[in-house]
């Protein structure tokens, strides 16, 4: 489980401790966990409610480029 986590995440290039509860996890790796889920389930929506609004800067140009790759995948972003 664990390393089907590390490949899901390592492709959306997060990088986070996947042994970690998703509480101790910053709001920005947080989300990102929840888009890698999204993908390793194969969904083909994703809708987001305000997702940029607890980020940095940094963190924002993060989320998009992870939107973009699923887009690349072929998932419909809301």
């Amino acid at each position: 489980m664990f390393r089907d986590s590390e490949k899901v995440l390592n492709r959306l290039g997060v990088e986070t401790d996947v042994h970690a509860r998703v509480g101790e996890l910053s709001p920005a790796n947080r989300q990102r966990v929840e888009m890698a889920k999204a993908l390793s389930k194969n969904a083909n929506v994703l809708i987001m409610d305000e997702p940029t609004a607890s980020l940095t800067l940094h963190d924002v140009k993060a989320l998009f480029s992870i939107v973009a790759q699923l887009r690349e995948h072929r998932v419909g972003i809301s």
